[in-house]
């Protein structure tokens, strides 16, 4: 247990589903420069049924994990990442849908996953993505913020930017990652409202996932976080469920019912289900402890970035 970082992971079948095809995977590296820390938060979704759904999202997690171990103690010590990063994270999606599309002989052929992968390194996030799973970025947004956090302007837009109540501890959210479906490319048209991509009866037709195809489209996404902000993961069953405005919603109910975003986890976990969750349901939260002494490092190192980049 890391103490400068709070984090809640809850997985569930749902209701309807006899097997949990949903694997999620977190790890908080230890520090390998004074004040600099990765973390890798991961849900990927499997499909294919007979069993084959959940081992190509155990795959895409394993495979994940194996590059941490290689490759993140080198990355981390960078100051400029972002090209490696993107180059060892793209051979990482390409080996497991190759796995996928070309299984060895006697596995299961047909099965494929989504996979959403927040990396996070001193003030900078790093998104990589396919499928339909999720990452938000929630915040409080007031006076003296600064730029909200838009995507690099080498990605795609974003598909949601949603401003609720200032009284709330989160009042704004970001969708990091772009839903690759049929519904949400009709939206980005502007053929189709942004409510389709939760009424749709095609709302689930992937259109880019691991193993469906001998290529595979990834997102890339990055940015800066700022304290005081959290990092969302989820499945398709959690967040087909609460629309943004709902999201923020129940997270802010359960951040003053809870004390622990293990218990916000559980208990948003637990509605969904209690919500009649059709499919299986996996939640991932992440932010950084309150604690002076970690806001004022997290201070000194952002004016340091700030000052190595003039």
């Amino acid at each position: 247990m890391r103490n400068d970082w709070e984090y809640g992971l809850s997985t569930d079948p749902g209701i309807y589903k006899p097997i949990n095809e949903d694997r999620c995977f977190l790890r908080l590296g230890e520090k390998r420069r004074p004040g600099r820390r990765a973390i890798l938060a991961a849900v990927a979704d499997g499909m294919g049924g007979h069993g084959a759904g959940d081992r190509a999202s155990q795959l895409a997690i394993d495979r994940l994990k194996n590059w941490w171990d290689r490759s993140m103690p080198l990355i981390v010590r960078l100051d400029e990442r972002m090209g490696l990063l993107e180059r060892e994270m793209a051979e990482v999606f390409r080996q497991i849908n190759e796995e996928l599309w070309n299984p060895p002989e006697g596995a299961a052929s047909g099965s494929g996953t989504t996979l959403s992968v927040l990396i996070v390194i001193d003030t900078e996030y790093y998104v990589f993505h396919t499928g339909d799973t999720r990452v938000y970025l929630l915040w409080k947004d007031q006076e003296g913020r600064g730029a909200q956090p838009i995507p690099s302007s080498s990605c795609l837009q974003s598909t949601g930017n949603i401003h609720l109540k200032d009284s709330w501890t989160y009042n704004s959210l970001l969708q990091l990652s772009i839903d690759q479906t049929w519904v949400a490319e009709e939206v980005n048209r502007g053929r189709l409202g942004r409510e389709a991509l939760y009424t749709h009866p095609k709302r689930n037709v992937l259109t880019h996932c691991l193993g469906i195809n001998d290529h595979v489209e990834t997102i890339r996404t990055s940015g800066t976080w700022q304290m005081d902000e959290l990092f969302v993961v989820c499945s398709d069953g959690f967040f087909s469920l609460f629309p943004e405005d709902r999201l923020l919603y129940e997270i802010n109910a359960a951040l003053e019912r809870h004390k622990s975003l293990q218990e916000v986890s559980d208990a948003l976990v637990h509605k969904a289900c209690l919500l009649g969750a059709p499919d299986n349901v996996s939640l991932l939260l992440l932010r950084p402890a309150s604690s002076g002494t970690f806001r004022g490092a997290w201070t000194k190192r952002l004016w340091n970035a700030a000052k190595s980049k003039k």
